[in-house]
């Protein structure tokens, strides 16, 4: 039987000389092959009686040791940025070509506020261009644009896209894609729904992005439908060319009649072939998470998440964060719930052959978490089919916050394993860590990234790495499954702009 990889300890991510930051955190990580990740981020620094955010990435190039390399901040063309940018997503189609997207801030002349701008940001053969801001048609942006990028898929070098919102000339919040074809990238395009289905005042937005081949992606998020409700919902491109965004169906009588829906996380194993998770307001107006799959191209309906009886707090609350689908049908899901306690815990869903099976809490060896279980996942990365890493934080049993893991081997979940720092890393009173994405490419080849307290009582980003040796010469086609962290919470997360 194969064995987990092994964790090599936790590493706080080391910055260039002569860059000096007060905080630091990583969002998203992806890995082409063992020990070829790129993690990205942003760090905030205290200048001019404020404090401001830089987007910065970080590359490992050497396996099997993975030995990280130094982080770099983003850089922009003179005049471009203002004081503010963050990445919130990047992929990698190969080692050194990867895609990376965010937002920064830029001033307008006469404007107090400064300007919000969708940006993106490609290494070819490890070497970083600069920053180059989303392009749409002209006026279709508002004057305060308001946009960013929240995800980003590269189904190989050059052919990528990314999906985020932005203000119309109107003031209102669409979605929109923007592709990049052989390094190229196309204009925006807002998110095209049939007459009537939106509200009148239209606010969407994408949140995740899927690419099982260059053209053929899908990407969800949420919308205000007419009757001023927000619902979940699809959206995919065939050979390049995008359909009508259709709306989460469910079957009757599940969904409130105000209902409350949103897609945070999609995974495509193939193209027409895609997992979507997020939560939605039941009929007693509770939350609870559900999945949403696509098989040769057509949606089924959404599945609400099944407990087994007892485990979930009256009022549920359950949200799925992340779903990774290696090959179609078999996926895993992972994310939050309100447990018997009324606080939030962890929990896996997996699907074998496309039937699902109950949501499981995350288990933990005795004495390790706090009696109240509290803890959540954010991403999960399936190299093959029941083969997974998921990540997050959790309460230990003196009572604060540490960063976990935990895999699945063969379909069989292993206990939950908190991170290990090397001595005198972390801020021994309240280590406060979490792991934000992760990303396998091999059975036990996995690379984490998050944020934790350091000794100076900084948050700082880190990484972490296992390594199976067996596997690390090999190529592979596993699939992977970034998302950036909300915080824990029993109710709906909001999605905000």
């Amino acid at each position: 039987t194969m064995t987990d990889g092994e964790w090599e300890l936790a590493q706080p991510a080391e910055f260039a000389e002569g860059i000096q930051f007060d905080a630091a955190g990583f969002s998203s990580v992806s890995c082409a092959s063992p020990g070829n990740c790129t993690a990205v981020g942003s760090f905030e620094r205290f200048i001019d009686d404020s404090y401001t955010s830089d987007a910065f990435t970080m590359t490992s190039t050497k396996p099997p040791s993975n030995e990280p390399g130094v982080a770099r901040p983003a850089e922009f063309n003179e005049g471009v940025q203002s004081n503010n940018a963050e990445f919130s997503s990047v992929s990698c189609a190969s080692p050194g070509n990867c895609t990376a997207v965010g937002w920064f801030e830029y001033q307008i002349d006469g404007q107090e506020d400064p300007a919000r701008e969708a940006f993106t940001m490609t290494s070819i053969d490890g070497e970083w261009d600069t920053a180059r801001p989303a392009q749409f048609g002209e006026g279709i942006q508002s004057d305060q644009p308001n946009a960013r990028f929240r995800s980003v898929s590269c189904a190989s070098p050059g052919n990528c896209t990314a999906v985020g919102s932005f203000k119309n000339s109107a003031g209102r919040t669409e979605a929109f894609t923007m592709t990049s074809n052989d390094g190229e990238w196309e204009r925006a395009q807002p998110a095209q729904f049939d007459e009537g289905v939106q509200h009148e005042n239209p606010s969407a937005r994408l949140h995740s992005v899927s690419c099982a081949s260059p053209g053929n992606c899908t990407a969800v998020g949420n919308f205000k439908n007419n009757a001023d409700h927000y619902e979940a919902f699809t959206m995919t491109s065939n050979d390049g060319q995008w359909e009508q965004a259709r709306p989460a169906q469910f079957g009757e009588g599940i969904q409130s009649d105000q209902p409350d829906a949103w897609f945070g996380s999609v995974s495509c194993a193939s193209p027409g072939n895609c997992t979507a998770v997020g939560n939605f307001k039941n009929n007693a107006d509770h939350y609870e998470a559900f999945t949403m799959t696509s098989n040769d191209g057509q949606w089924e309906q959404a599945r609400p998440a099944e407990f087994a009886a007892g485990i979930q707090h009256e009022s549920r609350g359950d949200y799925f964060t992340s779903v990774s689908c290696p090959t179609p049908r078999n996926c895993t899901a992972v994310g939050w719930f309100g447990n018997s306690y009324g606080h939030t815990e962890a929990f896996t869903m997996t699907s074998n052959d496309g039937q699902w099976e109950q949501a499981r809490p995350a288990e933990f060896a005795a004495g390790i978490q706090h009696q109240l279980r509290l803890g959540a996942f954010y991403s999960v990365s399936c190299a093959s089919a029941g083969n997974c890493t998921a990540v997050g934080h959790f309460m230990n049993s003196y009572g604060y916050y540490e960063a976990f893991t935990m895999t699945s081997i063969t379909g069989e979940w292993e206990t939950a394993k908190p991170q290990v720092f090397p001595d005198g890393i972390q801020y021994k009173s309240e280590p406060a860590a979490s792991l934000s994405s992760v990303s396998c490419v091999l059975p036990g080849n996995c690379t984490a990234v998050g944020t934790f307290r350091n000794r100076s009582t900084n948050d700082a980003a880190f990484t972490m790495t296992s390594v199976d040796s067996r596997y690390s010469s090999q190529s592979s086609s596993g699939s992977s499954s970034t998302t950036t962290a909300p915080s824990p919470t029993t109710t709906t997360p909001t999605p905000t702009n």
